[in-house]
């Protein structure tokens, strides 16, 4: 039986552009798709590219697919506030860009197909007898958990996942940081995976195709205990 308590140390984004996308979001949740493709086509909010992503984004959002399935006006609106966000300083805009993968996840998870919701924890502490689980401050932006007979689902969101894990890096270049992150997951995993009750670990990105970098990180890093999903897995879940 497990002793572990689980903290929360954070709450979720209240940024306006944050919440009316996601709330469009909870409304119609394949939007997520189009929108998961605007945002890794144009990673950026460059000034010279600013004409071309408000025509791509009126482009896609114009799609008969998705406006059969929401009404216009509601389209219309996601559409001015995407472009407002392309406006956005490039600190801003990387961090809503950021918080809407975020917060769709807190929404949406868990992920894996099956695997229930009771309460999901922010950035949390994780501790068993007092004792920080992975031995660091480091923590992972959310865990979700139904009981104690079922596996936690840790989800950490990375808009661009090549930006952590590349295609064809070597384990010892890895950033610092991302490298922690990585060895944190890696000691929670093993220490929760001794009370027969296998956690399960993602990475949740934007990017359409992982592929190589999921290669990289389970092949040539040995990280086989870790999966990513994308937005199609985030919003229809992933299975096993």
């Amino acid at each position: 039986m497990m002793a572990i308590e689980i903290k929360s140390t954070k709450g979720i984004s209240e940024n306006p552009f944050v919440v009316d996308i996601v709330k469009a979001v909870q409304a119609n949740n394949s939007l997520f798709l189009y929108l998961s493709r605007i945002f890794s086509t144009y990673k950026k909010n460059s000034l010279a590219l600013r004409e071309e992503t408000f025509s791509y984004i009126d482009r896609l959002l114009n799609s008969p697919k998705l406006n059969t399935s929401s009404d216009s006006s509601t389209i219309d609106k996601v559409k001015q506030t995407m472009k407002a966000i392309y406006t956005l300083n490039s600190q801003q805009f990387s961090n809503v860009r950021s918080n809407i993968l975020e917060n769709t996840v807190y929404h949406f998870g868990p992920v894996t197909t099956n695997l229930l919701r009771r309460c999901v924890f922010i950035e949390p502490i994780i501790k068993e007898n007092d004792i920080i689980i992975g031995d660091s401050d480091i923590k992972c932006d959310f865990v979700f958990v139904y009981n104690e007979s079922t596996p936690m689902e840790f989800i950490e969101c990375k808009s661009d996942i090549a930006n952590v894990i590349p295609r064809n890096l070597p384990l010892e270049k890895l950033q610092k940081p991302h490298k922690n992150k990585l060895t944190y997951l890696n000691k929670a995993y093993n220490h929760l995976k001794k009370y027969d009750v296998e956690p399960k670990i993602y990475f949740a990105c934007y990017n359409l195709d992982y592929g190589k970098e999921l290669v990289n990180l389970r092949n040539n890093w040995g990280y086989d205990n870790m999966m990513f999903v994308n937005a199609e897995e985030i919003i229809y879940g992933k299975s096993e």
